[in-house]
């Protein structure tokens, strides 16, 4: 019976142990595949030098894993499923994980006999997972927002220099380099000079001011900060300037030594006994020790008048000096020169600088300038220019001549006697000013006009007379000769017009001369007034002032007398180009044809009716007239 039971407990032991087997060997559960995967946390591959990388592997299925850069081990992300990173340098990086199995945990009633056996099983990762990182450089350089730079505590060898701090894209602020630059050359301004100046020393971090030391005094200092970020990229703030002050002076003050260097003197007073003038004096070439100069009437070049105070004392500006003689000024018994002597606290230079005075009485007239010739120029009906060159006086300058402009209706105005008894005063000027406008003239009016330049001592003379006449406010109309059809086109027939009219009607009160005939469609005639200006409201007038129509509009409807009538067209045709309807019409090819086979327009010249601008037609090859018209 005992036997029997034992064989029974070892058959329970046998038949548990082969199921456990059975178990272990498939019936279990089945072991999880081992699967890498590897990113980004923003899932790009390449980035800019010192941006800091986030790598991540949470996705994958493993818990235990390795991390290399380039196969070197990162031993603070072991065993994390994320890790980060800064590249130090611009290239590729590899990135690779390696992963493990995870560990057994014993969970089998059966793990005392088969120890390590039981639990879920992952297979180990076969080949190395990995990500390709691409570095590239960082070339942003640092943002300043006021790039202004701030000197205060200038002293006599140092001034402090201040800024506000820059920024970055990547560079914290207070990780930012600053570099501070000086020169006595206004050099540096740009990043390509800047660090020819001398440096303060070496780059700083997290600063905003710095005080520079050892300078020169009385010296002008350029400034300049240059700021770089932690990848070498630079930027520089705006230049600005300092001047060192002068220190105090700690030397004993003596009598001066350095004479003026020069003294001149010219009397422009007409009376005997009398002078006036300017006494110009060129400062001592060493001023160091000169507060004034002191003027005084000389008895000889060397010795002051005696009985006679100084007339001027002169404080020193570091530029020539000059006093001004009033007119009238009696000249003092016994003096014969201007002598001027340099002087300081502590008293003046024995020795002195001197000018004879000589009296003199100028009778020399200015010379006008260009001989005389006088300009004028925007010419209206009651208005024109006047110009003319300055003139030249043997002792007057030429910023104190006095120019006066007459006018006059005759020819009686070109002499110094009859310019202002005869002239009217049509203005003044002083000086570089050598142009008058002329305003409140008649129209229609020839006048004549001429300047009367006079020095300081009246002394006159006076420019070549001009003539010219207003404009009447009237449009002319005159004959340009004849010629076939080729006028030149517009162009051509204009400078026609303006040579007939200046050769044979010079009197003419106009300036605006255009050929009167149609070019094209956007030049026409009847175009003249919108194109070319001619008043439409003014009586149309021949040469002689007889008038052909009272207005511009009123032409197009017959005329009061023909052209022939009132001299303007003494030809019985002339080269219109207009049709009856006032429109462009045949006009040998625009004026530069005189092919017989071509047409061209013509109007009547003796007649009053509308046939006067458009009569027929013929051949450019036929001579007619050409009418112009001025105003």
């Amino acid at each position: 019976m005992k036997n029997s039971v034992r064989y029974s407990r070892l058959l329970q032991t046998l038949i548990l142990f082969f199921s456990s087997l059975a178990f272990l060997s498939g019936c279990g559960p089945k072991a999880d595949p081992v699967e890498a995967v590897l990113k980004t946390s923003d899932e790009q591959t390449s980035y800019v030098l010192g941006t800091t990388i986030s790598l991540d592997a949470s996705d994958s299925t493993f818990d235990f894993l390795t991390w290399y850069v380039d196969d070197v081990a990162i031993t603070d992300c072991a065993d994390q499923q994320t890790c980060s990173f800064l590249p130090v340098t611009v290239g590729s990086y590899v990135i690779r994980i390696d992963a493990s199995m995870e560990e057994v945990t014993d969970s089998n009633p059966l793990s005392g006999i088969f120890d390590g056996l039981s639990g879920a099983k992952k297979e180990p990762l076969e080949d190395s997972t990995s990500l390709d990182l691409t570095i590239t450089p960082e070339v942003t350089a640092p943002t300043i927002s006021d790039s202004t730079l701030t000197t205060s505590n200038v002293g006599n060898t140092e001034i402090t220099l201040s800024w506000i701090q820059a920024t970055d894209n990547l560079t914290a602020t207070a990780s930012l380099q600053y570099k501070v630059f000086y020169s006595t050359s206004n050099t540096l301004d740009s990043l390509s000079q800047i660090e020819a100046g001398t440096a303060t020393g070496d780059y700083a971090t997290n600063i905003t001011s710095v005080t520079i030391s050892g300078l020169s005094s009385s010296t002008t200092y350029y400034l300049n900060v240059l700021v770089k970020d932690e990848t070498g990229n630079k930027n520089l703030y705006a230049m600005t300037s300092a001047t060192t002050t002068t220190p105090a002076s700690t030397t004993t003050t003596t009598v001066p030594s350095v004479a003026a260097s020069s003294i001149t003197f010219t009397d422009t007073d007409q009376d005997t006994g009398q002078i006036a003038g300017t006494v110009a004096i060129t400062k001592a070439s060493d001023e160091t020790n000169i507060t004034h100069y002191v003027l005084y009437w000389g008895s000889s070049s060397s010795a002051k008048l005696s009985g006679q105070s100084a007339v001027a004392s002169l404080s020193t500006t570091g530029s020539n000096l000059s006093y001004t003689i009033a007119s009238d000024t009696s000249i003092p018994s016994g003096a014969t020169h201007w002598i001027v002597f340099t002087k300081n606290s502590t008293g003046e230079m024995s020795t002195g600088t001197s000018v004879a005075i000589t009296d003199v009485k100028d009778t020399t007239a200015p010379v006008p300038g260009d001989s005389g010739t006088l300009t004028i120029s925007n010419v209206t009906t009651s208005s024109l220019t006047l110009s003319w060159t300055k003139a030249t006086d043997n002792i007057t300058a030429q910023s104190a001549l006095v120019y006066k402009v007459y006018s006059s209706t005759s020819d009686n105005i070109s002499t110094v006697s009859t310019i202002s008894t005869k002239g009217t005063l049509r203005g003044t000027t002083t000086g570089d000013t050598v142009t008058l406008a002329i305003t409140g003239l008649t129209s229609g009016t020839l006048y004549y006009f001429n300047v009367l330049v006079t020095d300081a001592l009246n002394n006159s003379a006076v420019y070549t007379s001009k003539d010219k006449g207003t404009l009447s406010g009237n449009v002319y109309l005159f004959t340009g000769g004849t010629s076939n059809g080729n006028l030149g086109g517009r162009s051509g027939a204009d400078a026609r017009c303006t040579s007939y009219k200046n050769t044979n009607y010079p009197n003419l009160a106009c300036s605006n001369i255009r050929a009167f005939l149609s070019v094209d469609a956007n030049d026409e005639i009847r175009d003249m007034p919108a194109n070319y200006g001619i008043p439409t409201a003014s009586p149309i007038l021949g040469p002689t002032g007889t008038q052909i129509r009272s207005n511009w509009p009123q032409l197009w409807l017959g005329l009061d007398v023909s052209l022939n009538s009132a001299g303007a067209e003494p030809n019985a045709d002339w080269y219109s180009g207009t049709d009856f309807s006032q429109n462009v019409g045949n006009n040998c090819i625009g004026w530069t044809s005189s092919n017989a086979l071509d047409q061209g327009r013509f109007g009547a010249g003796t007649s009053t009716f509308t046939v006067w601008f458009s009569n027929s037609e013929m051949g450019c090859d036929n001579v007619r007239g050409t009418l112009c018209a001025c105003w």
